[in-house]
């Protein structure tokens, strides 16, 4: 399949997230258009400075005692890049806390090893320390997440979705307060729970049974060590998924060329087991505020001046099935002020080509220039 790509990589799929904090919905052309609560188009928003999170200048380095995750002490280091700093901790009961300059990520293992067979059993793969089972439990709710949202078409079972807001040993309520003191004390700030499970026990067995027969169909892989026999789950290892994306005056922020500003966690009654942050850039001050935006209509305008491009390429009928406005870190107007995060509109559209194709572009809503187009 031919693929297309202005100014960077594939978008990913994160600026369809589902949100619990949905803004107002609107048709334009026959497309669902996604606008913040309260919004009308066209209205004036304000751009931020953006300051890039680099080796040098606002990384994470040295700005997180260990304790904030786990405090059985610390047993080793190691810098996992040859190039650049990039922090991995192992703490005294295995669990492990990577840092790098725009993300962290931390895990809890279970002290054991496992090796992963694939089309080559005689060659294994690992050992890899196996995750206990809180974090495997959040694995499934990150698989929850990603299969019933982002490929809805993967034969996730549907029926799967946030029932209960009262666990045996957590509230969804205390589960996203824990979180949001932690992104606190991490100086991180904007990120609105936009997708929560209940990992009860009916969820962790029915997603279990389903992710367990994905690995062997789909990956053909085999496990020695094992994998985890979900069906054992008891009302002591139920907790939430969360999954939280950053918002600036309602609108949420992303990023055309990677997923940049996401945080991810499952907390139980314990505390949070498993957490991963991208925050990419240090949002400050207002820099300006433009007299209007562009409306969707008028983006869409664009991207019809753009279909000839697409067409030229050899995808025939181009059309857009939905716009979303967002914020995204662009150059700003004067290119010595460095990054600016600033109005975008996010738009999906399909290719009738004998087989139906997908395409996404970002469009500046304060001049309208093209950011990014992908498809393939």
């Amino acid at each position: 399949m031919k693929a297309y790509k202005r100014f960077g990589a594939a978008v990913l799929a994160a600026a369809l997230l589902l949100s619990l904090t949905a803004g107002a919905m609107a048709e334009n052309a026959g497309i669902e258009v996604e606008l913040p609560q309260g919004y009308v188009e066209g209205s004036p928003l304000p751009l931020y400075r953006a300051q890039e999170r680099t080796q040098t200048e606002a990384n994470f380095f040295d700005k997180v005692p260990l304790e904030w995750f786990n405090t059985s002490g610390q047993a080793g280091y190691e810098n996992w890049s040859k190039r650049a700093r990039y922090d991995h901790f192992i703490f005294s009961d295995g669990a492990e806390l990577n840092i790098d300059v725009a993300n962290m990520e931390y895990r809890e293992n279970d002290g054991t090893y496992m090796m992963i067979n694939g089309d080559a059993p005689n060659e294994p793969e690992g050992p890899f320390a196996r995750e206990n089972f809180a974090c495997a439990i959040a694995d499934l709710g990150g698989s929850a997440y990603t299969y019933s949202y982002r490929y809805p078409d993967q034969k996730f079972p549907q029926d799967v979705k946030l029932e209960k807001t009262e666990l045996s040993a957590i509230t969804l309520e205390q589960a996203t307060q824990r979180v949001q003191e932690l992104l606190s004390k991490l100086g991180v700030e904007g990120y609105e729970v936009s997708y929560a499970l209940d990992m009860s026990v009916e969820h962790i067995r029915t997603i279990g049974e389903w992710e367990t027969a994905r690995r062997s169909e789909y990956y053909n892989t085999r496990a020695e060590g094992g994998y985890w026999d979900y069906s054992k789950a008891t009302e002591a290892d139920e907790g939430y998924y969360l999954h939280l994306e950053k918002r600036m005056d309602g609108v949420p922020v992303s990023y055309p060329d990677g997923d940049l500003f996401t945080v991810s966690a499952f907390v139980d009654g314990t505390g949070v087991r498993s957490f991963r942050l991208y925050d990419g850039y240090v949002i400050g001050e207002v820099y300006e505020t433009p007299e209007r935006l562009l409306t969707s209509a008028e983006i869409l305008e664009c991207f019809n001046q753009g279909n000839a491009r697409r067409e030229k390429d050899g995808f025939m009928q181009p059309v857009a099935t939905g716009a979303r406005l967002m914020y995204a870190p662009l150059r700003a107007s004067n290119k010595k002020d460095g990054m600016a995060l600033t109005p975008v509109w996010y738009i999906t559209y399909d290719f009738v080509d004998g087989s139906k194709c997908e395409g996404w572009a970002w469009y500046s809503a304060v001049d309208g220039r093209l950011v990014m187009d992908c498809y393939s």
